[in-house]
Parts: C-alpha cells; sequence; structure tokens
C-alpha cells in the first residue's frame, strides 16, 4: 500500500524495505517497475530506486522496459543499463536491448538508445543496420545520435549514408568522423 502513496518519500521507504527482500519481493515489481518512470529516490547522491528494481527482479525488468516500452520509465531503463554495463549488462545484452529501443515509438527512448550504443563505440557493431535506419528517423536527437554512433564504430557504410543524410547536422557529424 506504501508503494502507492502520494509522498514520493514514503514510496522510496517501502522500496527500499522490499528490496531488503531481494528476489523473494518479486511480487512488487509490477507496482515497482512504473515508479521508475516517476518516484526518484536520493541517496548518496544518486537515485536509488533502479538499484531496488535490480535487487528484486534483476536485470530482466530493465531490458523488457527496453523492448515494450516507452516513456519516462523506458528512458531511465536504457540509462541504467548503459551506465550498469560493465557490472551487471553484457555487451550483445546491452546492444540488444538498445536495438529494441531504436524501433521504440518514444523518440526520447531512440535517442537514449541510439546515444547508448555511440558509447559502446564498437561492441555496438551488430547494431550498425538499425543505426543506418535511425540516419531517417523522424526525430533529429536520433539522427545525431545514429550518425556518432556510426562514427564511434568505424562504420564506414554508416559515415557514407550521414553523409548522404539531408539533415545538415549529421552530414556535419559525419565529417567530424
Amino acid at each position: 500500500a506504501k508503494l502507492d502513496s502520494r509522498s514520493e518519500d514514503t514510496r522510496c521507504s517501502a522500496a527500499r524495505q522490499l528490496a531488503a527482500h531481494g528476489p523473494a519481493a518479486a511480487a512488487a515489481l509490477p507496482k515497482l517497475i512504473p515508479m521508475l518512470g516517476n518516484t526518484v529516490c536520493p541517496e548518496a547522491g544518486r537515485d536509488m530506486m533502479p538499484d531496488y528494481i535490480e535487487a528484486i527482479g534483476g536485470i530482466g525488468p530493465f531490458l523488457d522496459l527496453v523492448r515494450n516500452d516507452s516513456g519516462p520509465a523506458a528512458e531511465r531503463a536504457v540509462d541504467y543499463l548503459r551506465y550498469a554495463e560493465r557490472q551487471h549488462v553484457s555487451a550483445p545484452q546491452l546492444v540488444a536491448a538498445c536495438v529494441d529501443g531504436l524501433h521504440s515509438r518514444d523518440e526520447k527512448v531512440r535517442a537514449r538508445s541510439a546515444e547508448a550504443l555511440g558509447a559502446m563505440s564498437r561492441a555496438a557493431a551488430p547494431a550498425e543496420p538499425d543505426l543506418i535506419r535511425g540516419l531517417g528517423d523522424p526525430n533529429g536527437r536520433v539522427r545525431a545520435f545514429a550518425a556518432q554512433a556510426l562514427g564511434g564504430m568505424g562504420s564506414r557504410d554508416g559515415l557514407l549514408a550521414a553523409l548522404a543524410s539531408p539533415d545538415s547536422s549529421v552530414r556535419t557529424i559525419a565529417h567530424e568522423w
């Protein structure tokens, strides 16, 4: 019931208590996962809500959000996976999740996914065809992050496609690479 509170502090306290029980609190995940999009639990200078969810459900809920959802919760899931990569998520898992994110209905999820792939450099090479398609995305941020990612992975085909883009900022990024 505390997870339904109007008070963010109360929701955070409940989430922290549930996380202490680990996987035994899995029944709470359907309420906790959407909270990723509207609840920030600050502790020691960072948001602990993703950690609480991971303590209960592992990385599966984050992968599922990126694959199947849109909105702030999915955006935060991409970010969490991106920064948790070395500890909890293998590069192939992250690439696959971000490729799914590139196909999201939500432009912010697509942009975050392209940005995360760009941070992976050559490890994101399996996403090259999807990033090339991202150069034609209706959203300029997605196009720019796709071009940046293609440059970072050294994709000759991707950079040639970016140079042919009607978007001048995409062409500029390609020229920089």
